[in-house]
């Protein structure tokens, strides 16, 4: 993604003008990479914690969300589950997710899969 489509990709997909997620204003895009080949891949070197926590999300979160995106992106898979069920992270579909979480583990998850 070129630097100009990146700009654009944020703009459009991650702020509106005084827009705060999570008590956190001015979310940044995920970092810009030079190519896709040097950007890393989402489980290199993630701990067995972070790969559990992404199982989660990918379990109970919409697609593509961008808001919950960039906070993964900024606190991490782990942080954002924490805060999810523990209600100190406000994104679009927060109240939904924390519904779908109740019973889940992140380990049992994986295993399944």
């Amino acid at each position: 993604m070129s630097g100009a489509d990146h700009a654009r990709w944020a703009a459009e997909a991650l702020f509106d003008v005084g827009a705060t997620v999570d008590g956190l204003e001015g979310l940044a895009p995920p970092p810009s990479w030079a190519s896709e080949r040097e950007r890393p891949t989402l489980t290199e070197g993630a701990t067995e914690e972070e790969r559990a926590a992404r199982a989660l999300l990918t379990r109970v979160a919409e697609p593509a969300e961008p808001r919950l995106g960039a906070a993964v992106e900024r606190l991490g898979p782990g942080e954002v589950v924490r805060r999810l069920r523990g209600d100190g992270l406000e994104v679009p579909g927060a109240g939904a997710m924390r519904v779908r979480l109740v019973g889940l583990d992140g380990a049992a998850e994986l295993e399944a899969a």
